[in-house]
């Protein structure tokens, strides 16, 4: 597969990320749960990684599902109802590991990461809009697909230095208590809200 292919096939999982980040981070809707489960909710990092796992699966489910064999998912529109749940469950574990780890950042890298993110959908899904009326040239097509190229290069160098620079910082936060299972999986309590 060339890049062009790879990139007309993944930006929009790209943005999905981004999509995914911007729910996750508005939903304080937990207080109309049971009294129960919101206790649950709050104190279970399983229960946490669970739910943010389901969502992502959701809204790929809400896409019609993504599958790992296109020549079999491309025989048939499918919607909510009737994708391929299996193969979503796996994208949606992808995804949010992947989410899970680039919230491993500092603001500043967190924030570059997801602008990044962001001007992936939004290039790519003008550029689809256009091309799929006809409203771009071959050439300003090619172009912005290489801008695409060079945002998603640098969100996967922001990705690496950002959680690497972050797993350095809890690594001398915390000292001999520091541990990489607490460090990917627990929820940051954050002592001083600023």
């Amino acid at each position: 597969m060339n890049i062009e292919n790879f990139i007309e096939k993944s930006s929009s999982k790209i943005g999905f990320l981004f999509i995914s980040f911007i729910v996750i981070s508005s939903g304080v809707v937990s207080q109309i749960l049971s009294c129960q489960t919101q206790k649950y909710l709050e104190n279970s990092n399983l229960g946490k990684h669970l739910i943010g796992w389901l969502i992502f699966f959701l809204f790929i489910m809400l896409e019609g599902g993504w599958s790992f064999d296109m020549d079999t998912q491309n025989k048939k529109d499918s919607d909510w109802s009737n994708g391929n749940a299996f193969d979503s469950l796996i994208y949606g574990f992808i995804l949010y590991s992947f989410f899970l780890l680039s919230s491993k950042m500092q603001l500043v890298s967190n924030s570059c990461f997801f602008i990044l993110l962001f001007l992936v959908y939004l290039l790519n899904t003008q550029r689809l809009y256009w091309k799929n009326r006809d409203m771009i040239t071959h050439k300003e097509n090619v172009l912005f697909m290489n801008i695409t190229k060079i945002f998603i290069v640098l969100a996967c160098i922001i990705f690496i230095y950002g959680f690497n620079d972050y797993y350095r910082y809890q690594m001398r936060s915390y000292g001999n208590k520091f541990t990489l299972f607490n460090f990917i999986f627990s929820g940051k309590k954050c002592s001083k809200m600023m």
